[in-house]
């Protein structure tokens, strides 16, 4: 039996063709489980003997592949950040414990806290967590399986996120802003060392931006003594409301980069990539993604451009 399943496991886990589809991967293996447990329940009584063998055979196998702790991080990120919508407590438990029992063949667990970081720093800075409960439900137990330290860093992202709630309420009452009254600015402040790093390339912020962020830093340096801010700018987001050619209207979610050329167009209705990149001094902007804004047409009135 053990042979079997090793070769059966190894074909699965080597497939060049199941390695393009993370989701798909990890469902297939999720799949396989359950077939043999449903095999060795009704044939065998549940003996132990078979059930070592099956788990000692996962293992072997799961781990041939070293991108198993990313695939295994994306399938949850791909349930925590649409497909568990909708679904009942007790369902979302049982997807999270099938995922615990892949975590616990992982021979490289960091590997999976790694990108499981990764994948929750996004869903968190989005705002794409369809289920809170079920995010923390998962971190507590990775917290029992590898106790605190590794969960320590998900934790602080966690708490971090809800003192920033707490930090904007402060500031928009220190400021008495209206609603509709310029910019609308979210600050996340992100704890040095708790969230994934990321190369940060510099941008020059639209003024009207620009005015509302050194509000913000002022505020926030006034109430919190010896602490110190940077702008992460590539882990930011803003929605626009845009007017095109023919009154055409439409709302775009981007990055804080495509953010800074876009609002270049409310002072020029045409600028040269050289221009682009003389006002705005971060990454390289090629003359297709260039074309890409000029021809912009969609249809639809809310658009995310990536």
């Amino acid at each position: 039996m053990t042979s079997h399943l090793r070769e059966t496991g190894k074909q699965l886990v080597t497939d060049p063709e199941r390695l393009k589809d993370p989701v798909d991967f990890v469902q297939r293996l999720l799949n396989e489980k359950d077939k043999y447990d449903k095999i060795i329940a009704a044939a065998f009584n549940n003996d132990k003997t078979f059930q070592n063998a099956l788990n000692s055979s996962f293992e072997y196998f799961i781990n041939l592949n070293n991108r198993s702790p990313e695939f295994i991080s994306l399938y949850v990120n791909d349930k925590l950040h649409k497909n568990l919508k909708g679904v009942s407590e007790e369902d979302v438990e049982i997807v999270l414990d099938k995922v615990m029992m892949l975590f616990r063949y992982l021979q490289e667990k960091d590997i999976f806290e790694k990108y499981y970081k990764q994948h929750l720093a996004k869903r968190l800075l989005s705002g794409k967590i369809v289920s809170d409960d079920a995010e923390r439900s998962l971190i507590v137990k990775l917290k029992t399986e590898c106790g605190y330290q590794f969960t320590s860093k998900l934790e602080g992202m966690f708490t971090d996120m809800k003192t920033s709630q707490d930090t904007m309420q402060g500031f928009y009452a220190s400021q008495g802003f209206e609603a509709g009254e310029g910019p609308t600015l979210v600050v996340q402040v992100l704890t040095t060392g708790s969230w994934p790093t990321q190369p940060n390339a510099a941008c020059n912020l639209p003024a009207e931006i620009l005015g509302v962020c050194d509000k913000f830093r002022a505020y926030y340096l006034g109430t919190h003594s010896g602490r110190r801010l940077t702008w992460q700018t590539n882990m930011g987001t803003a929605d626009l409301k845009a007017t095109f050619a023919k009154g055409q209207k439409h709302e775009l979610n981007v990055s804080t980069y495509q953010m800074c050329v876009l609002m270049l167009f409310n002072s020029a209705d045409r600028l040269s990539c050289k221009e682009i990149k003389q006002l705005q001094y971060h990454h390289k902007i090629s003359s297709d993604a260039f074309s890409l804004l000029l021809v912009f047409g969609a249809r639809m009135f809310s658009v995310k451009i990536q």
